[in-house]
């Protein structure tokens, strides 16, 4: 890729009455191709949000257990916005939330997890740990929430209530989200050389454990029988789901951090071949097939810890240089750029051509996905690590000014 290439600035729309105005921060550029009034392919803008089919749940990170991060059926807001409600923690949050049935489900610094009412922000239940809940952020599946703490256990409650189903002791902190497929739930942990964990979601058991070379802070997608994680040994794996046999690694230049997305990418007239992305602490976001193989990389300006979306044929990607990109699934090359200011390390959501992502300039930005033209910012109190969530018509986040946050 051509490091040189000029990079668009995002435009700024304007948020309704009631709600945060947008940024007045960022350079302002006129779009290439339109306006932010004019409606892309994939925008709905005409309206005050781009609709779904109206899906209430987002139950894990990146939406499913591809990582992909989009979401055909969520409503999300396009001209404007208003603040529906916002949860004070006692800490920072970086979590990120599942949404399921009703509920906001997501962890704080304070070492809590939260159940919160969807509609009006008032907590349900609270289930404390022993430590922090740093990263790791809850899976909901079959009436149940599995998340880890830095106190080194995986936990089961019951969704309901929060009562204590289980609890899995592993050797260090766990930073990674979970992954429940088919009964058996698969996350990463640091320390003791077990580092990717499979384990029976019924009764807590270890199904099996793979050492890696490092610890494990990146999140799995699960994908026809393949587990595919990253580590800070600076390799992404690929294992087999039944006994956690290595079928391939992947080896960058730094660590992984980022947690891979797995798609399928449809190639000029020919069928669609299943693809990897993820980013390393080496600046570049890669692709890979589904042997292990490179197939393209894209260089950035600093770390990639953040997780890519996928739509459309489309990957959106931040780095810790301050961009957000969209690069073509296929070729990679750069489809657009825009700079925040801060470090964006929140992992991108997508619906109806809208991109949402948070940035360490303490913004939430909603996005044209065709041209990354700013539909519209809110502004937190600090800055925003926490990857959005999509559901209920509604975007639900953590900030590190310890509240978690409801826009429509």
């Amino acid at each position: 890729m051509d490091d040189d290439k000029s990079r668009r600035a995002f435009i700024a729309g304007a948020a309704s009455a009631g709600a945060v105005s947008a940024t007045g921060c960022l350079q302002r550029l006129p779009f290439v191709g339109g306006s932010s009034d004019d409606g892309g392919e994939g925008n709905e803008t005409d309206d005050d949000t781009a609709s779904g089919t109206g899906d209430t749940n987002w139950r894990s990170f990146q939406y499913d257990d591809s990582n992909t991060g989009y979401s055909a059926d969520a409503t999300v807001p396009v001209r404007s916005f208003e603040v529906d409600w916002a949860f004070e923690s006692l800490s920072a949050v970086q979590s990120s939330p599942a949404v399921a049935d009703g509920k906001v489900y997501i962890g704080s610094y304070d070492g809590n997890l939260y159940a919160i009412d969807a509609s009006n922000g008032e907590e349900v239940w609270r289930f404390e740990t022993g430590f922090r809940i740093a990263f790791s952020s809850p899976a909901v599946a079959d009436g149940t929430v599995y998340f880890g703490s830095d106190d080194n256990f995986f936990y089961a409650v019951d969704a309901s209530d929060g009562t204590e189903e289980w609890r899995y002791e592993t050797g260090g902190d766990i930073w990674s989200s979970a992954a429940v497929v088919d009964g058996t739930v698969y996350f990463g942990s640091g320390g003791a050389g077990e580092d990717v964990h499979a384990v029976d979601t019924a009764t807590g058991d270890r199904v099996w454990a793979f050492e890696s070379e490092d610890a494990v802070g990146a999140s799995p997608a699960v994908v026809d029988e393949t587990v595919y994680i990253g580590s800070l040994d600076s390799n992404l794996y690929a294992l087999d789901t039944a006994n956690g046999e290595e079928r391939w690694r992947f080896e960058t230049e730094g660590e992984v951090l980022s947690s891979p997305t797995v798609a399928e990418v449809a190639e000029e007239d020919e069928s669609p071949t299943r693809t990897v992305f993820f980013g390393s602490s080496d600046t570049n976001v890669y692709a890979v097939d589904e042997g292990g193989n490179e197939v393209w990389r894209y260089g950035t300006r600093d770390k990639v810890v953040g997780s890519p979306a996928f739509a459309e044929g489309t990957v959106y990607v931040g780095s810790r240089d301050g961009n957000m990109y969209a690069l073509d699934g296929d070729s990679g090359d750069e489809v657009w750029s825009g700079e925040t200011n801060g470090e964006v390390n929140s992992s991108p959501a997508t619906a109806s051509g809208v991109v949402l992502v948070g940035s360490g300039d303490g913004y939430l930005y909603g996005l044209r996905g065709d041209n990354g033209g700013e539909l519209w910012s809110f502004e937190t109190g600090d800055s925003v690590d926490s990857s959005p969530a999509l559901a209920d018509g509604a975007v639900f986040f953590g900030a590190n000014d310890g509240n978690v946050y409801r826009l429509s």
